[in-house]
């Protein structure tokens, strides 16, 4: 139960929310500052898996642990932007 009080009390998921209700439902635009970041979304959805992996656990199912996976999805972003990265390095600046 404390796993998920603290998620219930994640300052994220309030901004989220927030957006989500305010913003996003009526306007499609985010207007106000200090509104939820990429990372903030990030950072909660890691949150809410490791939830149902501990879930998972207790349960005896078997799976892989989530931060081993974090580390596959991180190189294949790494690779993934490498390219445009170096592109846009390369690229001479006006």
């Amino acid at each position: 139960m404390r796993i998920f009080d603290l998620a219930a009390t994640d300052g994220r998921l309030a901004r989220l929310k927030l957006m989500r209700d305010k913003q996003l439902a009526h306007f499609a635009v985010y207007e106000t500052e200090g509104g939820p970041t990429y990372v903030d979304l990030y950072e909660f959805a890691k949150l809410t898996a490791s939830i149902w992996e501990d879930l998972a656990y207790g349960a005896q199912d078997i799976m892989i642990e989530m931060e081993l996976q974090m580390k596959a999805y991180r190189r294949s972003n790494e690779d993934f932007w490498s390219a445009f990265l170096a592109a846009a390095e390369a690229k001479p600046r006006a």
